[in-house]
C-alpha cells in the first residue's frame, strides 16, 4: 500500500483531468448541465441526507473553488457524523462513511486544521465500529449480498481517503482485506451479464452506494485490483436489455426487483461503443421523463462521456448460463421496443431471491404483458411462470440448481433459442423448457415467442401455465383457430395473442388479473406460440404442434431447428407516448399531460397533430407544442396540456386518451387516479432524523416502495416523529396514512397522530399528550396499506409519532390531510 501512503492530496479529486472535464461538460447544454444545476440546487436548499449534501457541497467546491461550498460541506459533515455516532446499522454506517470520505477528500484543503482533526476523529470511531461489526450478509464466505458493496465499499473509500494521515498509518492489512471482499463481491454477486439474484434495485443500491465509489477510490490511489472484477459483469448491457423507454420506467423483472426503475449513472461510459451509445441514449430518455430526480447528479457528471456516441444499434441476446438469466431486445428506440426476460436460477447466493425458474417478463408496444411479484411473493397471481399445485415451486424444490442445456442468439436480431432444465428447482422429476424468441418483425407483428414446457412426476399434480399482465390489460380466451385455442391480451391498439397447440383437455381461465392454462395429472405439456404487436391481431394456421404465422412456421416440437428467415426490420409504425404530472389529480386541481409523437417512416409527416380526449366535465387547455412543420424519420414532437378535474368529481380512476391521426392512426390511453383533495400535498415536512427525506410523505407519490424513493424514513431512535405544516389553519375531515408496501410495514405501528393550531413544542411525547390544546389519536396496531383517521376539527400542524419507549424507526409512504366535503362541518 505504499502508493496509497505516498499519494498526493486530494486523492480522489486528483484523477488527471477530472474536474477540468466536468467544468467543460457543464458549459454545454444537455444532461451534464442539468445534473450540475441539480447539485447546486441541492447544496443551496440542503436537500437530501447530510452525508449526500456534504459530498455534493465538497464536489461543488472542487468545480468552482468557492470557499462557501467547502464551509457547507463541513457543516453537513458534522450533521452526518452525529448520525454515524449513534447508529448501529451497518448499511447506514457504510453509506455515511463512503460519502464523507469523498467530502473530506474534495474539501480537505479548504478546511482548517481543527476541522480536519475533527473529521479524522469521526473516521477513527467509524473504523472501530466496522472492525467489530458482525452481520450474516457480511460474514458468509459467499460475498454476493449488496451489504458487502455498501458496508465494505464505504469503509474502503474511507480508509483510502485517510491512509497515511496522523493516526491512520499501518492500515495496509485492513485495506487489503476490504479490497479482497469488494473484489469477491463483484465475482460472487453478478453473472457475466451483470445479473444478480437480488434484482436490479439491490444491484443498483449496492453499486451506487458503495461499489462504484470503492472502485473510483481505488483507481484514484493507483490500485487496480478491483478493475477486472468490476469490468467483467456487463452491467450496462443488462440495463439495456431490461429497461424500457415507457414513461413509468417499466423494466424486465428478475430477483425481487420492482416493475419500474431508472438506469444508474455508474454504468455510463462502460461496455462497447454500441453499448455506450445505447446506454447514453436510454439515460437521456430517463432524464427527459423524470427530470432532476432521475438519478445521482454528481455521479452523472463524473461518469458522463466526453463525446456522446452515435445512435444506438439493434441489440444482441444477453445469455448468462452461469446464473441462468437471459434477456432479448429488438431495439433501443422508443416505447414500442420489445424486451423479454427468461430466468432459470442456475445458481444461488446468500441474500434476497425469488422462486423464478422458467419465469417470463415481457414488455412491448407500451405495455407490460408479463410481470413478476418483486417482494410480494405471497401474491401468486403476480407470477408469470408455470406453477405446480398452485406454487412457484414445491416445498422440496431447490433454488439455484437449474441447468442451461443450450443457449444461442439469432444473428442480425435480438432473439435466440434456449433449452433449460429446472426439475430440481421445481422439486419434480421433469421440468424442461424450450423457447425460441423471434424478433424479426413482420407486418403488424413485433415479436414471436414459441414455447414448449414439459413437466412430469411420479405423482399427479395440477400444472398452471400463467401470465400476469399489468393492470388495465383486457384478457379474452377460448376461441379456436384450426387445431389451436387462442387467448388475447389488449390495451388500446396493442395486443398479445397466444395460440395453445394440441390443447386437449386444458382449461383456460382468468382470475385476479392473471391468465392460466391448467392441466392435471402426472405429466403436462404446454405448446404455445405468443405474438405481440399493434393494430389488428393476426390469424394463424395450426396443425398439431406446428403454427404458421405471417408466412413462417414454428414447429414447437423442434424449436432447436428453427431458423428465422429474412433480415431484421424494426417496426416503422408511428409511436405515441403519454405521460402525466407526477402529482396525483385532485378535484379542482390542474395537472400537466404531455403526449409525444415519434415518426419512423421514410416519408415525412407533413402536418403532425395530436388530440387529447378528457373525461366528461374535465377541461384540457393546450399550453405548448412543437408540432411545427413536418416530422422526418427518427424525429419526435410533443404537446403539453393543462388538465383540470371538476371540483365536484368523485375520487376514482379516469381515462385520458390521445390520438394522432397518422396512417395508420395511433391511440394511447392512460388511467389517472383522482384522489380526494389533500391539504398536505407539496407542503414542507420535517422529522426527528433522516434516512429518507421527510418530504417524500407529502409528494403525492403513493407507490410505497423504498427503492422508488417514495418513503420517508427516520433513523433508529426513541419515539421518532414526522410532521408537516399546512400553512394555515384548515377544516380537516380525515387524515390518511399510507404505509410502505415492500417490507418492514411494522415501522408504522403503535403510533400517535397529533394535530395542533400552533407549532409542536420541543419535548417528550408524554408532554405533548398532556397538552389539552393538542388533539391526538392512538393507533396500537400495524397500519394497513391505508389507515383513515377521522378528525373533524380545525388545525394546522400535523405530526405522526411512534409511541413505544424503545429504539425504533418510523417510515411513511404518504400522509394525506383531507378537508370536509361540502355537506360536512367541523368543530
Amino acid at each position: 500500500m505504499k502508493q496509497v501512503l505516498a499519494a498526493t492530496r486530494p486523492r480522489f479529486a486528483a484523477v488527471p483531468g477530472t474536474f477540468d472535464r466536468v467544468r467543460d461538460l457543464i458549459r454545454r447544454s444537455g444532461v451534464p448541465r442539468l445534473a450540475w444545476h441539480s447539485v447546486v440546487a441541492d447544496v443551496s436548499t440542503g436537500a437530501g441526507p447530510p452525508q449526500t449534501a456534504a459530498f455534493n457541497a465538497a464536489f461543488a467546491y472542487q468545480v468552482t473553488g468557492e470557499p462557501q461550498y467547502a464551509r457547507g460541506a463541513f457543516h453537513r459533515f458534522t450533521e452526518a457524523a452525529a448520525i454515524l455516532s449513534t447508529t448501529s446499522e451497518g448499511l447506514l454506517a457504510g453509506d455515511i462513511t463512503g460519502h464523507l470520505a469523498f467530502a473530506y477528500d474534495f474539501a480537505r484543503q479548504a478546511w482548517s486544521r481543527a476541522e480536519r482533526a475533527y473529521a479524522l476523529r469521526v473516521f477513527e470511531r467509524a473504523s472501530e465500529f466496522f472492525v467489530g461489526y458482525r452481520w450474516p450478509n457480511l460474514d458468509q464466505d459467499d460475498k454476493a449480498s449488496n451489504w458487502v458493496a455498501v458496508v465494505r465499499g464505504g469503509e474502503l473509500a474511507m480508509q483510502l481517503a485517510v491512509a497515511g494521515e496522523q493516526g491512520f498509518t499501518g492500515r495496509g492489512e485492513r485495506i487489503a482485506l476490504l479490497l479482497d471482499e469488494v473484489r469477491r463481491h463483484f465475482e460472487d454477486g453478478y453473472g457475466d451479464s451483470g445479473w444478480s439474484q437480488e434484482g436490479y434495485d439491490y444491484l443498483r443500491y449496492g453499486i451506487d452506494t458503495g461499489g462504484a465509489a470503492a472502485v473510483w477510490a481505488a483507481q484514484a490511489c493507483g490500485i487496480g485490483v478491483l478493475d477486472e472484477a468490476f469490468k467483467r459483469p456487463r452491467f450496462a448491457d443488462l440495463v439495456l436489455q431490461t429497461q424500457s423507454v415507457r414513461p413509468a420506467g417499466d423494466r424486465v423483472q428478475f430477483g425481487v426487483g420492482e416493475r419500474t426503475g431508472r438506469p444508474s449513472p455508474a454504468f455510463l461510459g462502460t461496455g462497447s461503443e454500441d453499448t455506450q451509445a445505447a446506454y447514453v441514449w436510454l439515460f437521456q430518455q430517463a432524464v427527459r421523463r423524470f427530470g432532476r430526480g432521475t438519478t445521482d447528479p454528481l455521479w452523472t457528471l463524473l461518469r458522463w462521456p466526453d463525446v456522446v456516441p452515435r445512435r444506438p444499434a439493434p441489440r444482441a441476446a444477453l445469455l448468462d448460463g452461469r446464473e441462468g438469466a437471459y434477456a432479448f431486445r429488438d431495439f433501443v428506440r422508443n416505447e414500442d421496443d420489445t424486451l423479454i426476460g427468461v430466468t432459470n436460477r442456475n445458481a444461488s447466493h446468500f441474500g434476497w431471491q425469488q422462486h423464478e425458474t422458467f419465469a417470463l417478463s415481457l414488455i412491448g408496444q407500451g405495455t407490460t404483458w408479463a410481470r413478476m411479484p418483486a417482494k410480494e411473493g405471497e401474491r401468486l397471481e403476480l407470477f408469470s411462470k408455470p406453477m405446480v399445485d398452485g406454487l412457484p415451486k414445491l416445498p422440496g424444490g431447490a433454488d439455484g440448481e437449474g441447468r442451461t442445456l443450450a443457449a444461442r442468439g439469432y444473428p442480425g436480431q435480438g432473439g435466440g433459442y434456449l433449452c433449460l432444465d429446472g426439475h430440481r428447482n421445481y422439486g419434480i422429476a421433469v421440468a424442461r423448457r424450450e423457447l425460441a424468441v423471434d424478433l424479426q418483425g413482420r407486418g403488424s407483428i413485433s415479436a414471436v415467442l414459441a414455447v414448449h414446457d414439459q413437466f412430469s412426476d411420479a405423482v399427479p399434480h395440477t400444472f398452471d401455465w400463467q401470465l400476469s399482465p399489468e393492470p388495465g390489460v383486457e384478457i379474452s380466451h377460448g376461441d379456436h383457430e384450426y387445431d389451436a385455442r387462442t387467448f388475447l391480451f389488449r390495451r388500446d391498439d396493442a395486443w398479445l395473442k397466444g395460440w395453445l397447440l394440441a390443447p386437449g383437455d386444458a382449461h383456460l381461465t382468468t382470475a385476479d388479473g392473471a391468465f392460466r392454462i391448467t392441466r392435471s395429472g402426472r405429466s403436462a405439456d404446454f405448446r404455445l406460440v405468443l405474438a405481440t404487436g399493434r393494430g389488428a391481431p393476426p390469424n394463424a394456421r395450426a396443425e398439431r404442434h406446428r403454427l404458421t404465422l405471417a408466412g413462417h412456421t414454428y414447429d414447437v416440437d423442434d424449436l432447436a431447428g428453427f431458423t428465422p428467415g429474412g433480415r431484421f426490420r424494426p417496426s416503422r409504425r408511428p409511436v405515441l407516448e403519454l405521460s402525466t404530472d407526477e402529482l396525483p389529480f385532485m378535484p379542482g386541481a390542474t395537472r400537466s399531460v404531455t403526449a409525444t409523437l415519434g415518426w419512423w417512416q421514410p416519408r415525412p409527416l407533413p402536418e403532425p397533430a395530436i388530440a387529447l380526449n378528457a373525461p366528461d366535465g374535465w377541461t384540457a387547455v393546450e399550453q405548448c407544442s412543437d408540432l411545427l412543420g413536418c416530422l422526418r424519420e427518427g424525429e419526435s414532437a410533443s404537446v403539453t396540456w393543462s388538465v383540470t378535474a371538476p371540483s365536484d368529481a368523485a375520487p376514482g380512476d379516469y381515462p385520458l386518451r390521445v390520438t394522432a391521426p397518422t396512417d395508420p392512426a395511433v391511440v394511447r390511453t392512460t388511467t389517472v387516479r383522482l384522489v380526494p383533495t389533500d391539504l398536505a400535498l407539496g407542503r414542507p415536512a420535517e422529522q426527528s432524523s433522516t434516512l429518507g427525506e421527510a418530504g417524500r410523505a407529502t409528494n403525492g407519490n403513493l407507490d410505497g416502495r423504498w427503492g422508488h424513493g417514495s418513503v420517508s424514513h427516520t433513523l433508529e431512535e426513541i419515539q421518532p416523529w414526522w410532521q408537516t405544516d399546512l400553512g394555515e389553519q384548515a377544516d380537516i375531515s380525515d387524515i390518511i396514512l399510507w404505509n410502505r408496501t415492500d417490507q418492514n410495514t411494522d415501522r408504522l405501528r403503535d403510533f400517535y397522530v397529533l394535530l395542533s393550531d400552533t407549532p409542536f413544542p420541543r419535548g417528550a411525547l408524554a408532554e405533548l399528550l398532556s397538552d389539552p390544546e393538542i388533539w391526538r389519536h392512538h393507533e396500537p396496531r400495524t397500519a394497513r396499506r391505508t389507515t383513515r383517521i377521522p378528525v373533524h376539527r380545525r388545525g394546522r400542524h400535523v405530526r405522526v409519532q411512534l409511541a413505544a419507549p424503545t429504539a425504533s424507526i418510523l417510515a411513511l409512504g404518504e400522509v394525506q390531510v383531507i378537508p370536509p366535503q361540502p355537506e360536512e362541518c367541523t368543530s
